[in-house]
């Protein structure tokens, strides 16, 4: 066999190295392992079955090399429009659920899953890794508001006080909205489970106390888990939607339950709680 020396480098491209596999799978066939191809031309093993059970789908040679046959995944097979509606429909009931909950739920691969999340629905899932750094000086005024406002429930200076809970949400801007300044959200709940109107900030309003406090008549309890927006427009009837379906009742509840909460905090002497 003759050497060859002192070679001018050649850098094959994809089709060139398809070409060479699908050569030799049609010479030998069954006779060559995907391994012996892999180690024969320097191509990942994978890539070799790959191009054999094209090969075998197609009959066709030809369509391998020249990519006209160009089989979609399992994980885009199973992404169709009605799949991504009950994608969206089950995050939009329940926004927090687990990614590999949902995947086992509807018996499809939870990286399928994800890539429906990101690539069709636009979002992101997001896992809480580090904590807030609770230092000493953190913990004794943690202590100490929750001990004066637990005492404030217990004490209330009138009988069947109404208290009422503020929420503060800012949202930036979206893929197809221009405006660059963050937008505020105001909302207030009462813990007779009673919401306010809704209310959005104008743009590039700066919300000092007195804006504040003159803009809480008009408030409005945001979905605090809701699945990301791609316009302002959809946001705020997304919002719209999600205070109509608020239940009273339910809201009473949680509510009720935030002085226990407090409590907690202090039972695990300012510590992390779950």
């Amino acid at each position: 066999m003759a050497a060859y020396g002192n070679l001018q480098p050649v850098i094959w491209n994809e089709q060139e190295r398809r070409c060479a596999v699908i050569q030799i799978l049609c010479i030998k066939g069954n006779t060559i392992s995907n391994t012996q191809v892999s180690e024969l031309l320097g191509i990942d093993r994978r890539r070799v079955a790959e191009l054999r059970q094209q090969l075998k789908d197609t009959k066709d040679p030809r369509a391998v090399v020249d990519r006209a046959f160009r089989p979609s995944s399992s994980a885009r097979k199973a992404r169709t429009p009605d799949f991504i509606r009950r994608v969206s429909d089950i995050f939009e009931h329940d926004p927090i659920r687990s990614i590999r909950d949902v995947a086992k739920e509807l018996d499809v691969s939870h990286l399928t899953l994800l890539a429906c999340v990101n690539e069709d629905l636009r979002c992101h899932s997001y896992k809480l890794k580090v904590g807030q750094l609770l230092t000493q000086k953190n913990k004794n005024m943690r202590l100490y508001k929750s001990v004066k406002l637990l005492n404030k429930l217990k004490h209330p200076k009138e009988s069947d006080m109404l208290w009422f809970s503020l929420i503060r949400i800012i949202f930036a801007r979206t893929r197809s909205d221009e405006d660059e300044v963050p937008r505020h959200s105001h909302g207030v709940i009462s813990s007779d489970g009673d919401v306010m109107p809704t209310h959005i900030f104008e743009k590039g309003l700066r919300v000092s106390t007195e804006v504040y406090l003159d803009a809480n008549t008009y408030d409005f309890v945001p979905k605090t888990h809701q699945l990301a927006q791609n316009t302002k427009a959809a946001l705020i009837n997304s919002i719209m939607k999600q205070v109509r379906k608020l239940n009273r009742a339910l809201v009473a509840k949680v509510c009720s339950s935030f002085r226990a909460r407090i409590q907690r905090v202090i039972d695990a002497e300012e510590g992390w709680i779950e």
